[in-house]
């Protein structure tokens, strides 16, 4: 009987706030879904508006690619020769025809959005991938086609879409053209001029599938509101009626993309407009929100069902479940919700049920598990990176010890006692700095006055094989970072870059401020790598890539200044390479 009335409580407290919730929830359904349903519709018609532009745009960009290669085709030696000479016999002819027409077919078919192309040499000769576009030709539809072209150079030139009845496929179709002289790349001459043809309707295959109607249509216009392009031919090559249409066209340059809403043939509407600056077209597409609200009233008499339905079924489930589930489910959940934030040092209460105490003792075994594997994994992984720091600079210490001593030994031998001196003063510096008192980050200042010793030392060693500069921003020099950062840099660029090659070559070291974060370089004129040895530099393991820590490098920046720092190289195959380190901005404290 408690029991009984704890239940009668709960549903005499959460059944009115469900009615009531239900009733509000109903009342405002239409107009909050219908905004909603707005929204989203906005976004999306956006998004394939965006999409249709960029994908004509494409289409236009193109075009003129294809006029591009043909400019190109046509300088290689064997066509240059036909295209420019005057046929002496009629086998001649035939063959600079057929050259030239060789080179359209091949672009037309590489070029889907190319329907066809025609060329016209220097004796105003006409050459067509297609005989339809001869018909009606005449020295007065050369005149009209050439004048634009006149003391351009090499420049695109857009026919302004219309329908003709010479140079196309179809004289009933709206078509664009591109015009473009073509030039002799030896001597500047001009060798012809070419022209591609695209139809209103491959510019109508972008969007048809995407209208519907009575729903949603599109248009492409020009600035001035002339229609371009739209499922309705008879509207082709006619001006916008609307006048918020045209407003909201003649915007577009300076916006590049709007979108409102207004009324149109009584009934409320949604226009979209995008910017289509190659040709300095607008996309624009037409919803009726009328349109979109029917489904939103189905859905009001539908979710009224639904709610009833619901209704009876809580009521029924509450009744049964409030009293034994609700409350230790309720205490549970919010204990969980602390280990969502990382806090693995949660304690489930034991309460409720036996299941529930059993699912509380087991989750608290499992928390204590994971906080003590992860304590573990992060306690080896701190130990591993330190014995890999410890050996990097254990294996990069001795052999730059000796070496250096070499050096020493044969300038005090040429009684070069001045140049052995600067010598020891030098390796004495660089190792200074590089033992540094156990100090794992040093000043950039430091940093690079460690690389200067180093490439001084380097240099008496191999002055024929490299110069050097280093350009430091002053107002970097007091931030940290890990020491021997650039040195490792530094000497893969002399031993796998500039001396590999055959003449001496340059080293940079510099270092920038780029908002917030530091941007070394190490740049060398060497031998340069190609994709596939960039990529095995970061790939191989130390010791095994021949790269002196590099990868290592890579690692301990990431490890003191977080994942999206680190190291990064471009490089190219016979011209040098550059490797970049991007480090956060990190000043020295006490405890440092």
């Amino acid at each position: 009987m408690k029991s009984m009335r704890i239940r009668s409580q709960f549903l005499l407290i959460v059944l009115p706030l469900i009615l009531c919730s239900y009733v509000i929830l109903i009342i405002s359904t239409n107009l909050v879904f219908y905004q909603d349903i707005v929204v989203k519709q906005q976004k999306e018609v956006w998004d394939k508006a965006n999409i249709v532009a960029s994908q004509i745009e494409r289409a236009f960009t193109n075009i003129a690619s294809c006029c591009k290669v043909i400019s190109r085709d046509f300088n290689y030696d064997e066509n240059k020769l036909l295209v420019t000479q005057k046929p002496k016999s009629v086998l001649e002819e035939y063959q600079k025809d057929l050259a030239i027409r060789s080179v359209l077919y091949s672009n037309e078919i590489f070029f889907d959005e190319v329907e066809t192309l025609a060329f016209i040499d220097q004796d105003r000769g006409l050459h067509v991938s297609d005989t339809r576009l001869e018909e009606n030709w005449s020295e007065e539809a050369c005149d009209a086609l050439l004048a634009p072209l006149y003391g351009i150079g090499n420049v695109d030139v857009w026919v302004e879409a219309g329908r003709r009845d010479y140079l196309t496929a179809d004289r009933d179709e709206v078509v664009i053209t591109l015009s473009k002289n073509i030039m002799d790349m030896a001597n500047g001459s001009q060798m012809g001029q070419v022209f591609a043809n695209i139809s209103e309707t491959s510019l109508r295959k972008y969007y048809s599938e995407l209208e519907a109607p009575g729903r949603s249509w599109y248009i492409i216009t020009d600035l001035s509101g002339t229609i371009i392009s739209a499922s309705d031919e008879s509207k082709l090559l006619t001006a916008v009626e609307d006048a918020n249409v045209r407003e909201l066209i003649c915007g577009l340059p300076g916006q590049g993309y709007s979108q409102r809403e207004f009324l149109m043939d009584g009934q409320k509407v949604m226009a979209t407009g995008v910017y289509m600056k190659t040709l300095k077209y607008a996309l624009i597409n037409i919803t009726s929100l009328e349109a979109v609200k029917e489904p939103v009233d189905h859905l009001f008499y539908t979710f009224i069902a639904i709610c009833a339905v619901t209704i009876l079924a809580a009521v029924i489930l509450i009744c049964f479940f409030s009293g034994r589930i609700t409350r230790p489910l309720s205490l549970l959940v919010e204990e969980i919700r602390k280990v969502e934030d990382g806090n693995f040092k949660v304690e489930l209460s034991r309460t409720g049920s036996d299941e529930i105490e059993k699912l509380s003792t087991e989750f608290n075994y499992m928390i204590s598990c994971i906080d003590e594997l992860f304590q573990t994994v992060k306690t080896k992984e701190r130990q591993k990176e330190k014995l890999r720091f410890s050996l990097l600079q254990s294996q990069i210490r001795p052999h730059f010890f000796y070496n250096t001593l070499d050096l020493v030994y044969a300038l005090i031998s040429m009684d070069r006692a001045g140049d052995a001196k600067n010598a020891v003063k030098a390796l004495a510096d660089f190792y200074r700095i590089a033992l540094s008192s156990g100090r794992e980050l040093i000043t950039i200042e430091e940093e690079a006055s460690n690389v200067e010793n180093y490439l001084l030392l380097q240099y008496m060693r191999r002055s024929d094989v490299f110069t050097y500069e280093i350009e430091i921003d002053p107002s970097i020099a007091a931030y940290l970072i890990p020491k021997l950062t650039l040195q490792p840099l530094v000497e893969n660029a002399i031993y796998h870059g500039l001396r590999c090659q055959d003449k001496p070559g340059t080293l940079r070291v510099s270092g920038t401020l780029e908002g917030e974060a530091i941007v070394l370089k190490v740049t060398d004129t060497g031998i340069g790598m190609d994709r596939e040895q960039v990529k095995r530099v970061f790939l191989n393991d130390e010791g095994k890539g021949g790269h002196f820590g590099l990868r290592n490098v890579d690692e301990r920046i990431k490890l003191y200044f977080g994942e999206e720092f680190g190291v990064s190289i471009v490089s190219e195959e016979g011209q040098g390479t550059e490797v970049s380190v991007r480090i956060g901005l990190r000043e020295e404290t006490e405890n440092e």
